[in-house]
C-alpha cells in the first residue's frame, strides 16, 4: 500500500496518472481553484511486473471553503491508514515547488512522525519545477532546507 498525500493542488492525482496502468482508470484531475479528490481512492498500478495499491487522497490545507474541509482530509488519511489490513508500505508526500511553505513540514510530520510513528518510509515528489534546467541540481541545492525542517525523505523525485 502506497499512500500519496500532500496539499491541494500539489499534483497528487497527476502523479498517480503518470504511473502505468489501466488507461480507463485514471485519477480525476482539475486545474480549478478547488481540489477534486474528496475521498481516498485506490488505483492498482503495475511497476516492473509487480502490482501495487496506490492510494490517492484528498488535499490537505485546502481550508473550510475548499472542496473538502482540512480536518476532514486529515481524518480520511488517518482512517485509511488505520483500515489497511496489510499496513502502509510507503508514504509519498507531493509538494508544489520550488518553495517550502509553512504547511509542508507540518504535513510531513503529521503522517510520517505522528500517525505512522516513523515506521513507514517516506518519499518526496516535488512538482512544478518547469523553470529548472536540471532538476537534480535543484534538489542538491535545496535538500539542506528540507533538513532544516526535519524532513529526511528516503527518496525524492523532482518533476515539472
Amino acid at each position: 500500500n502506497i499512500i500519496i498525500y500532500g496539499q491541494t493542488g500539489a499534483g497528487k492525482s497527476s502523479v498517480i496518472n503518470m504511473i502505468p496502468g489501466d488507461p480507463g482508470n485514471l485519477a480525476k484531475v482539475s486545474n480549478s481553484a478547488r481540489g477534486v479528490t474528496d475521498r481516498a481512492t485506490l488505483y492498482r498500478k503495475t511497476i516492473y511486473g509487480k502490482t501495487f495499491n496506490v492510494w490517492d487522497t484528498p488535499g490537505l490545507n485546502e481550508g473550510d471553503e475548499g472542496g473538502i474541509e482540512g480536518k476532514r482530509a486529515v481524518e480520511i488519511l488517518h482512517n485509511l491508514i488505520s483500515s489497511l489490513a496489510n499496513g502502509v508500505n510507503l508514504l509519498v508526500l507531493v509538494m508544489r515547488g520550488p518553495r517550502i511553505n509553512a504547511f509542508l513540514p507540518k504535513n510531513y510530520d503529521l503522517l510520517h512522525n505522528v500517525i505512522c510513528e516513523r515506521k513507514v518510509p517516506i518519499a518526496l515528489i516535488v512538482t512544478g519545477l518547469d523553470q529548472e534546467d536540471d532538476r537534480r541540481v535543484w534538489w542538491d541545492m535545496n535538500k539542506g532546507a528540507f533538513h532544516q525542517y526535519g524532513m529526511y525523505p528516503q527518496g525524492h523525485v523532482c518533476i515539472s
